[in-house]
C-alpha cells in the first residue's frame, strides 16, 4: 500500500480523522510531523520519560515535540460527594395508628349519582317493515 499525503485546511477536520482512525480497517493513519519535530519525539522516546511517569501514576504523553505530564490528584469519595448523608432520629418514627386512612373518608361516587331513567329499558327498535 502506498502512502497518501493529505493537507487539510481545518484543524477540527484533522482531529476528527485522527480520532476515527481505528475505524479504518484496510490501512493506518498517522500524523505527518516536520523533521525537527520527529527528531525531538525520538529523543523523548529514547529517554523513556513517558513510561517512568506512567509507572509513578501520572498522566504522561508526547504531544507534537513536547512531553506533557499531569500529576494525579488525590481525591477521596468524601470530596466528590455533594452533600453528606442525613439520618433521621429513631424516636420520631410514628406508628400507623395515628394516621387516618384516606379510603374511609371517601364518598362513593355512585351513591351521589341520580338514578337512571327507565325509559331506555322500554325502548323498542323501529321495525324495518314500515312503509
Amino acid at each position: 500500500m502506498r502512502p497518501i499525503l493529505i493537507t487539510l485546511m481545518n484543524g477540527w477536520k484533522k482531529n476528527e480523522i485522527i480520532t476515527n482512525k481505528t475505524k479504518f480497517k484496510d490501512g493506518y493513519i498517522s500524523e505527518d510531523f516536520p523533521k525537527e519535530v520527529l527528531l525531538k519525539r525520538k529523543e523523548l522516546q529514547k529517554l523513556v520519560l513517558v513510561v517512568q511517569e506512567r509507572n509513578k501514576g501520572n498522566f504522561s504523553i508526547i504531544k507534537d515535540d513536547k512531553h506533557i505530564v499531569k500529576e494525579r490528584e488525590e481525591t477521596s469519595n468524601i470530596d466528590k460527594c455533594k452533600r453528606q448523608d442525613s439520618y433521621s432520629p429513631n424516636n420520631l418514627q410514628r406508628s400507623k395508628k395515628h394516621y387516618v386512612s384516606s379510603k374511609t373518608n371517601r364518598i362513593n361516587a355512585f351513591d351521589m349519582m341520580r338514578g337512571r331513567n327507565n325509559s331506555l329499558s322500554t325502548f323498542t327498535a323501529p321495525s324495518e317493515h314500515s312503509a
